[in-house]
């Protein structure tokens, strides 16, 4: 009873992501339900069973990004998943088993935040992983390590929610741009990033909305006194509606 996340697949099947319990695929047309999960002496089984993050890419596979499993890609041939897990001195692996967001920018690349191991890379035709990384003593590094969402806009720069700030990741000059509260932020807790196609970045943190446009480096920061629901916001709870619309959830609604 305790879903994480829900993602609708190109054949509208519903794969919701639990607490504790793994992955269940809901078909709407046949009111039908399958169930993944763990199995421990069977290696091609979802890797863990916190499914924190479902993602479908641009070549209809599912990712699956559990917390403490790694990362698993279903394979629909035989209901198999293949996982990609942390393992120590493999420097073009995967650097952290627990998995908060995936992405696939236009590059191609998958993109995994996770907790603790920053932005990983996955080169889908290598196998490969390269990685974003916080380093004290490099000002061209990431914010922090600790990654919930990632966003990429209409000129393909890509926005990183850390638990340390907003960062910016021009991808044709790798040059990493970071935005704290010191620089306008309510807070250094980022959970969601939406674009509204006027150079503006709508920003959840957990005191409050961020109005944020890019091209002057402005905020403008929303709080209850502005009649939001409350200034705490979550992690995954926001998405853009067809019509446009915004959502974002918090603790009060």
């Amino acid at each position: 009873n305790y879903v994480l996340n829900v993602c609708e697949d190109s054949q509208h099947n519903l794969w919701i992501g639990t607490w504790g319990d793994g992955v269940t695929v809901f078909n709407k047309e046949k009111n039908t339900f399958r169930h993944f999960k763990n199995e421990p002496a069977n290696p091609k089984s979802l890797g863990g069973n916190n499914a924190w993050h479902i993602y479908e890419d641009n070549d209809k596979n599912i990712w699956i990004g559990t917390y403490g499993g790694g990362l698993n890609r279903y394979n629909t041939g035989d209901n198999s998943f293949t996982r990609y897990n942390y393992e120590e001195n493999k420097k073009e692996g995967i650097n952290s088993d627990k998995i908060y967001s995936i992405f696939d920018d236009k590059e191609g690349h998958l993109l995994i935040g996770t907790d603790g191991g920053g932005l990983n890379v996955f080169d889908k035709a290598t196998s490969t992983f390269s990685h974003y990384l916080h380093d004290d003593n490099n000002k061209n590094s990431i914010a922090g390590n600790s990654i919930g969402h990632i966003y990429e806009d209409e000129y393909g720069i890509l926005w990183i929610a850390t638990t340390s700030g907003l960062s910016s990741i021009n991808r044709s000059t790798n040059v990493i741009t970071n935005y704290t509260i010191e620089d306008g932020l309510p807070s250094n807790d980022v959970f969601g990033i939406l674009g509204d196609g006027t150079d503006n970045l709508w920003i959840s943190t957990n005191k409050g909305l961020s109005r944020f446009n890019w091209k002057n480096r402005t905020f403008k920061n929303y709080s209850e006194v502005d009649g939001l629901q409350g200034n705490e916001f979550k992690e995954q709870a926001f998405c853009k509606s067809s019509s446009g619309l915004f959502y974002f959830g918090g603790n009060n609604g």
